[in-house]
């Protein structure tokens, strides 16, 4: 994950939050929950746990795993992993019972929401890694604007050629802010530009997650919540 952000407004409400033991100090109303969803990848599942508890960002409050394999061996070997380490900011759970990936996701973000009352979702796939401190540059950037959604790029490890390439993104380091309408207007004539904000590339205020829950119902309304939601 790179540093190179976009922040786009989508207001709402305040929310009010509790103190948390690992609540940040230096901003008590910023929480940042880094939420893990996975499903039968234990092995990329655990690098993408320590890459989040590696963070040392005063704001973040839990790194929940969501654990939704169905294979046996799997789901042993995360749980085992996840309850070997030592950190009171993890968290693993699972769902009563293995969910299709929206349905997944939905769950998995209204459990982390309704028991840790974060301020701020930042979704880390099993299949991706922080590079260095990006959640203490993304709380820099959010208290100063908690309101808005900040989108970030990503580095890419493509395996599937020979040799491994590693696909890098040219960035700047410096956040621009990105009015909605104009994301919205090119996303309706096809164009999907990198600073659209999907699950996987941004931290969002749970206040802007109310509002989408509130107009589509649900977050993830799609059966690849990965790249798109609502």
């Amino acid at each position: 994950t790179r540093a190179r952000c976009a922040t786009t407004s989508l207001t709402g409400p305040v929310l009010g939050c509790e103190n948390d033991s690992a609540a940040a100090k230096a901003d008590p109303m910023l929480r940042i929950l880094i939420l893990v969803p996975t499903r039968n990848r234990s092995d990329l599942a655990a690098r993408a746990i320590r890459s989040a508890l590696s963070q040392t960002a005063e704001a973040l409050i839990k790194v929940v795993v969501s654990d939704n394999s169905d294979e046996p061996l799997e789901l042993a070997a995360l749980s085992a992993e996840a309850h070997s380490i030592n950190d009171q900011r993890l968290v693993y759970m699972r769902p009563s019972e293995p969910l299709d990936m929206g349905a997944h996701w939905n769950w998995a973000i209204q459990q982390s929401v309704d028991r840790f009352s974060p301020t701020h979702l930042i979704v880390l796939t099993d299949r991706m890694v922080f590079r260095g401190q990006a959640v203490s540059e993304l709380a820099r950037i959010s208290e100063a604007d908690s309101s808005s959604v900040i989108t970030y790029m990503h580095d890419r490890v493509n395996d599937v050629s020979t040799p491994v390439v590693l696909e890098r993104t040219n960035y700047s380091g410096v956040a621009c802010r990105v009015v909605s309408d104009r994301l919205l207007f090119l996303a309706s004539r096809c164009i999907s530009h990198q600073s659209l904000p999907r699950l996987l590339n941004a931290m969002v205020p749970v206040t802007a997650l109310a509002l989408v829950r509130e107009v589509f119902g649900d977050y993830c309304h799609t059966v690849s919540p990965d790249f798109g939601f609502a």
